[in-house]
């Protein structure tokens, strides 16, 4: 623009000198020099305006289409451009320094070479003027040829000192918009690399997070080693219990009479041998599922108490006496136990554990089963008649045809499993009671008021139950005590 606007006042004064010769010639020296002064030369450091171009929509629409395509591959590229950051900034820095030094340098030739070069073409506006004086005295004085030659040379001398200002403005104005163009990209060069050094942080930190995350999993592991290490240390411990049972259990076998009852001093060993024998955590090495690796069993258990229990239910004693001699059977690890037939009557087992037990015809008459752990049960037929079980949760189990006259149920949830031809006549219901998918056998328990619609639905051929009775607590109505066993 800078060139054709150049190019553009040159011509026009050429064409003023033409026209000027021509006044001259034709002897109209007053219109000459009218011409000539009224040659209007551009101030160096004033710009031309242009006229203002209109934007039609063709071009809107061009510029629309090419934004609309550099835009989405800018943004493709921006992730890549980040991840090499460090050699943007050394390039961009390095072409700077470059420019910088070569514009240095033209800025130098353009100032001082440029202008000795020229030096016998250029011309100053003082000699300009004085060759236009030259020629207003040579027309005064009638030489038109002198007067010619003097208004050439003066617009000669005007057309190249302006060509080399204008040059010389366009070459600043250039160097200076390269160098804040150049200079703004070195900024978003910075702006890159930042983003280029974040992500080196953010890799740096995942990695410390893993291994973190490894290193807090070695020392849950420790904590395990440590735990199992504890726990087998505290059964060890107990091995002496083991010994003082097998010497109890000898005198239970040699003294034991008809009528399941001990001797006092006898009963006085196996109060000392329960209660020494409190619950704690254990390895299970089996698994609450048969697996490989030792695990801690869910709640404090004692297997004493549990071996005791079992071996004593053997030999036929009565649980009642030990009861009131002050044995303790409570917290009893009864997992997978067979007490087939076996006499447990007015046993204490509350917070026992009797998953997976064998209780088919077992006498629990008056027992405390309270908060026992009753999962996988098989007890057909089992006598739980003045019972109590509260705070119960008995699942999968077999209950099929089992009584449970007079006894407690409080807060007992039944899961699934098989309550066909059950009795609970006479029983004490509290609080809650559910009842959810239990197989019946298309008959409902006996001894419970069931609501109307639970009647017609098993009416229909329905054999799961699925029902809840909420009773409100009632002292007078559960209060009552169990009677005792013996003599039965």
């Amino acid at each position: 623009m800078k060139i054709n606007a150049l190019m553009k006042e040159s011509l026009l004064i050429i064409q003023s000198k033409s026209f000027l010769g021509r006044c001259l010639a034709t002897q109209n020296a007053s219109h000459a020099l009218a011409i000539g002064f009224d040659i209007q030369m551009p101030h160096p450091t004033r710009r031309t305006s242009n006229p203002r171009h209109t934007t039609t929509l063709p071009t809107l629409i061009v510029g629309l289409a090419i934004g609309g395509c550099l835009g989405p591959a800018l943004f493709l590229s921006i992730d890549k451009l980040e991840l090499s950051g460090g050699t943007l900034l050394a390039f961009s820095v390095g072409a700077f320094l470059s420019l910088g030094l070569s514009l240095a340098a033209a800025v130098v030739g353009l100032h001082l070479i440029l202008p000795r070069i020229l030096a016998r073409t250029r011309g100053t506006l003082n000699e300009m003027i004085g060759n236009l004086t030259s020629a207003t005295h040579s027309i005064t004085n009638g030489d038109t040829a002198q007067a010619i030659d003097s208004v050439g040379l003066a617009v000669a001398e005007g057309a190249t000192w302006y060509s080399i200002s204008v040059t010389r403005r366009f070459a600043t104005q250039a160097a200076l918009g390269l160098l804040i163009s150049f200079g703004s990209t070195i900024g978003a060069t910075l702006l890159l690399n930042q983003n280029t050094l974040l992500h080196d942080q953010n890799d740096l930190l995942k990695d410390q997070n893993t291994k973190i995350d490894e290193q807090l999993t070695l020392l849950k592991t420790q904590n395990g080693k440590i735990d199992q290490q504890t726990a087998v240390a505290d059964s060890q411990k107990r091995g002496a219990f083991v010994t003082e049972m097998f010497s109890i259990l000898q005198e239970v076998a040699k003294t034991a009479g008809q009528d399941g009852i001990l001797p006092k001093e006898l009963m006085s060993r196996i109060a000392v041998l329960s209660t020494s024998s409190v619950p704690y955590i254990y390895l299970d090495f089996l698994g609450a599922h048969g697996a490989i690796e030792p695990k801690p069993i869910p709640r404090p258990l004692s297997p004493e108490r549990g071996q005791l229990v079992v071996a004593l239910a053997r030999m036929s004693v009565k649980f009642e006496p030990l009861m009131h001699a002050g044995a303790i059977f409570t917290y009893s690890d009864l997992r997978g136990v067979n007490l087939l037939h076996a006499n447990m009557a007015g046993i204490d087992l509350q917070n026992s554990d009797l998953s997976s037990a064998n209780l088919n015809n077992t006498d629990f008459f008056a027992a405390n089963l309270s908060g026992a752990i009753l999962t996988n049960v098989a007890a057909s037929y089992a006598n739980f008649d003045h019972a109590s079980i509260t705070n119960t949760i008995i699942e999968d189990s077999n209950f099929r045809s089992a009584t449970f006259r007079n006894a407690l149920l409080q807060n007992v949830d039944i899961k699934r499993g098989a309550f066909g031809f059950s009795d609970f006549r006479d029983c004490r219901l509290s609080l809650t009671i559910s009842f959810e998918n239990v197989d019946t056998e298309g008959r409902l328990p006996l001894g419970i008021n069931w609501p109307v619609q639970i009647q017609k639905t098993y009416e229909g051929g329905e054999k799961l139950l699925n029902y809840i009775f909420v009773f409100p607590s009632n002292i007078e109505r559960v209060g009552k005590l169990a009677p005792s066993i013996l003599g039965r």
